[in-house]
C-alpha cells in the first residue's frame, strides 16, 4: 500500500526533492523509502533511542548503527 502511494508521488515528477518521514526504523525501511524518495526522516526512532540513552550523542550513534546494519 505504501509503495503504491510512493509510486504515484514519483510518477508526478515533482521538481522538489521528496523525503519519507514515517515508518523508518532500520536499514530495510530506510532503503525501501529511498527507492521512491531522496531521503528519509527518522524521527520517532530517534526519540525512542534518546529516551533510552538520555545522551544525544549516544542516541545518534545507535541510530546510525541501526541504519547501517
Amino acid at each position: 500500500q505504501k509503495q503504491a502511494y510512493f509510486k504515484r508521488i514519483e510518477d508526478m515528477q515533482l521538481k522538489n526533492p521528496r523525503v519519507v518521514g514515517f515508518g523508518i526504523s532500520n536499514r530495510a525501511t530506510f532503503e525501501a523509502a529511498c527507492r521512491y524518495a531522496s531521503g528519509a526522516i527518522v524521527g520517532s526512532k530517534f526519540i525512542s533511542l534518546l529516551e533510552e540513552e538520555r545522551d544525544a550523542e549516544k542516541a545518534v550513534k545507535r541510530l546510525i548503527e541501526g541504519l547501517r546494519e
